[in-house]
């Protein structure tokens, strides 16, 4: 009898630092912070980035389970970083609402809106490993690829047989 046996890869969660989740709250907005909300933000990143790769994993051979895997924990990794450091960076320089306009560090506020921007693209750069996550193991075999060889001789087999399968398609229908 056999027995389907479903692999279960536990989530890495990274520590989000809420001190400075509620530091950048209290810089920039006057309502309160929510304690947890900041770590119940980047669980729910990380399960959603978590279905996904059961979703692909699901799609494509066992041999590719264990680079979803390590995507999936550099998501997670990388995602915790990136949001900490947006903290760290909200927390530095007030909102002129909240200092109000009188004696304003605005050169401070232009150096935190450049910080913001390159936070922000290496948030984007993060959000493209979903990508590589749901395109891993659909198309190409990279050289550098220990098990390339591997890859290649079992395409070829599956090329064949669907050659084999058309010719004799073919020649049913030239006979009948």
């Amino acid at each position: 009898m056999a027995r389907s046996i479903k692999e279960v890869h536990t989530i890495n969660y990274y520590p989000i630092n809420e001190g400075a989740a509620r530091r950048a709250k209290e810089m920039n907005s006057f309502s309160d912070y929510k304690g947890g909300s900041a770590t119940a933000e980047y669980r729910a990143m990380v399960d959603k980035a978590a279905a996904i790769a059961e979703q692909q994993k699901s799609r494509v051979d066992p041999m590719y389970h264990e680079k979803i895997d390590h995507l999936l924990d550099t998501y997670a990794r990388k995602l915790a970083e990136n949001m900490n450091q947006g903290f760290a960076i909200d927390a530095r320089v007030p909102s002129v609402m909240i200092a109000g306009p009188a004696n304003f560090p605005v050169g401070k506020k232009e150096k935190q809106n450049r910080a913001r921007d390159s936070n922000m693209e290496e948030w984007r750069h993060i959000q493209g490993l979903l990508d590589k996550i749901r395109s891993t193991g659909m198309g190409e075999i990279s050289a550098d690829d220990p098990a390339a060889i591997e890859k290649l001789q079992k395409k070829l087999d599956g090329l064949e047989r669907s050659q084999l399968i058309m010719k004799e398609v073919n020649a049913y229908y030239r006979k009948h």
